[in-house]
């Protein structure tokens, strides 16, 4: 499979100024001071896979475990590009706290797996406080996969919040659990649909207000129902960047392209291309998407597309355990981590609008 960085080379670490953002192909309708349409969803026939899938035993899977790098000695060109990652993964924050909303239109394509992923890798690479606010109202499952169950919710610290009970950090670390691991903290979900149902865009923005006053970055995952309250307000007002995930399959490329062609309408074409990531997940060698053309389709839109490899660990469902990944799919995060943390080098969105 070929690696991403052939696709786009990754930008070196930033010095305190704007990051790099590629400019769309000639051709593609875009202009200087102007900015183009959103493209329309169509037809991805053409994503599908030509070639059959190769076996992944004797020599072949020695090879492919071989270029993923199982002894790097550091000094290798693989060795130096880890080191360049893990530079950019400890970009520092500029502008005040960042939130980084974790999307997807479709359900079942492990959008929760990347947001828990993704934290967990800043938060054991970065020296700054990091949070997960798990803002799904469909299937809030983050705090149970990342810091194991926790009875005060996003509900709970929003009450406390309006009735002005929480004026310390310590007051808010009273409604988060935390990661044995990597000591990410999580403030979880309710479970209960009635009280998820009741939550609205005044209670998210008071607690999303909040968390960026006591932390550095807020991780964010979404529901997938784009109007619904969490996504009104952190998608279209709220966000400094957006991860849309998404799966190698046509289904899952029909859905992304519907996903990032309204968000694109609803920010702005140049927004989505300076501020989103593309995540391909639980990516298999032979799948029936040429991954390749998948990464050529959605490339000029966004400003990274990245994939995270198929791990025996995530697809069992259970506790979200760092150590348990595979090292491949480790290298994968710290990729997405470094794409993602190279954009807090921008100024972030000064609160929440209301």
């Amino acid at each position: 499979m070929a690696e991403l960085e052939e696709e786009r080379p990754l930008p070196s670490p930033p010095d305190g100024g704007p990051i790099p953002v590629d400019r769309p192909p000639a051709g593609s309708g875009g202009s200087e001071g102007r900015e183009a349409a959103a493209p329309e969803p169509g037809d991805l026939g053409h994503l599908l896979s030509r070639r059959a899938a190769r076996p992944r035993s004797g020599w072949w899977d020695l090879l492919a475990r071989a270029r993923e790098g199982l002894a790097d000695p550091g000094f290798s060109r693989s060795g130096v590009r880890r080191r360049r990652r893990l530079a950019m993964a400890r970009t520092p924050v500029r502008g005040g706290a960042v939130t980084v909303a974790v999307a997807s239109g479709k359900g079942g394509v492990g959008k929760t797996t990347v947001a828990a992923g993704l934290a967990s890798q800043l938060g054991l690479l970065r020296g700054d406080r990091v949070i997960t606010l798990d803002a799904n109202p469909d299937s809030p499952t983050l705090g149970l996969r990342v810091g194991g169950a926790s009875r005060p919710t996003v509900a709970d610290l929003s009450r406390e919040l309006e009735a002005g009970r929480v004026q310390r950090q310590a007051d808010l670390r009273a409604f988060t659990s935390q990661a044995p691991e990597s000591r990410l903290e999580v403030l979880a979900g309710p479970l209960d649909p009635k009280t998820t149902e009741a939550l609205g865009e005044a209670d998210y923005a008071r607690v999303l207000d909040a968390l960026r006053r006591f932390y550095d970055v807020v991780v964010a995952d979404l529901g997938t129902g784009l109007l619904d309250p969490a996504n009104k307000l952190l998608l279209l007002r709220a966000c400094d960047q957006v991860v849309v995930v998404t799966q190698a399959s046509l289904d899952g490329a029909r859905i992304a392209d519907f996903t990032l062609s309204w968000l694109g309408r609803q920010r702005g074409p140049r927004w989505l291309r300076e501020r989103s990531v593309l995540v391909v997940n639980a990516v298999r060698p032979g799948g029936p998407v040429d991954l390749d053309r998948m990464i050529a389709h959605f490339r000029p839109r966004v400003r990274a597309v990245c994939r995270v490899r198929w791990d025996a660990h995530l697809a069992a469902g259970g506790t979200f355990a760092w150590r348990e990944l595979s090292r491949a799919t480790r290298e994968d995060y710290l990729e997405l981590a470094a794409i993602v943390a190279a954009g807090f080098a921008r100024s972030s969105t000064r609160g929440v609008e209301r």
